[in-house]
């Protein structure tokens, strides 16, 4: 199951459970968190303020709190005006990273020229890039580690 899925069925089980109501999935909106905010994705809290009767930003913390503590894949949340801003936390992006790069049909695109398939592994890249990314970042961390005598 995608964090998506996740969420949307989290969330309605928060509704149930916090305010008594049954929430539709095609009303729950899952969107990416806009790059000023902390989060990686974002649930539009308005539609449940009927059930909860509280304001926006209320029950963005209590969607938030229920979140936080049934999906082991939330790391923090916060709340701006009525969007719940969710943080997932390395752990699932490094186990997605881990399945693209098992799949050995990942990101190959198949051209046909003439009776010959051209193909490009993107997924290869992919995996590169992020692993470079990681490793670097915990790089600079043990140095940081080692320059201030944080153990």
């Amino acid at each position: 199951m995608n964090i998506e899925s996740l969420l949307v069925a989290k969330v309605i089980e928060a509704v149930k459970e916090c305010y008594g109501a049954e929430a539709e999935p095609d009303k729950i909106q899952l969107q990416a968190t806009r790059k000023e905010f902390a989060g990686d994705l974002t649930v539009v809290v308005f539609p449940f303020t009927r059930f909860s009767k509280k304001s926006p930003e209320e029950t963005g913390k209590e969607l938030g709190e229920y979140l936080k503590r049934y999906i082991e894949e939330v790391r923090d949340y916060n709340v701006v005006k009525g969007f719940l801003n969710i943080e997932i936390s390395s752990a699932y992006w490094l186990e997605v990273l881990n399945e693209v790069a098992l799949d050995p049909k990942y990101g190959y695109f198949h051209e046909k020229r003439g009776n010959s398939y051209i193909r490009l592994p993107i997924r290869i890249s992919l995996c590169i890039w992020a692993i470079s990314g990681i490793i670097c970042w915990d790089g600079l961390f043990q140095k940081y580690k080692k320059q201030t005598g944080m153990r």
